[in-house]
């Protein structure tokens, strides 16, 4: 009776702990996927994105890729407010590039976030 009595609280235990994780994860990811937008429409690149493999020329002879696909950054050039000093402030385009080092935020949130101000386009930032 008395090992009955035990398993039935362990197993309550386990079911307890699953609903509380599952909970609780439900409610992080909820609070993390706020909008990162400036305006009501959200993120939109600017242009096609393309990918291209890099790859090294070795003694002026061959070309040898690398083995790992290096991607071109993901930047868009949209606008934002800088600032110069505490009161002087200017909307202009900026570049924006994905920042997946976020303070206070678990690992693998990411957001756009501005790097420069007064971008032309961002392949020139």
């Amino acid at each position: 009776m008395c090992s009955s009595l035990s398993l039935s609280l362990s197993l309550s235990l386990c079911v307890y702990i699953y609903m509380y994780m599952l909970v609780t994860y439900n409610l992080h990811v909820s609070a993390v996927d706020e909008p990162w937008s400036l305006t009501g429409d959200g993120l939109r690149p600017t242009g096609e994105t393309e990918y291209r493999v890099i790859e090294v020329e070795e003694d002026n002879k061959r070309v040898v890729s690398l083995g790992r696909r290096r991607l071109a950054p993901y930047e868009l050039c949209l606008l934002c407010k800088c600032c110069a000093g505490n009161t002087t402030c200017i909307t202009m385009p900026c570049c924006f590039g994905i920042d997946c080092h976020l303070p206070n935020k678990p690992f693998g949130v990411c957001a756009f976030v501005p790097k420069t101000c007064n971008c032309a386009s961002c392949a020139a930032a």
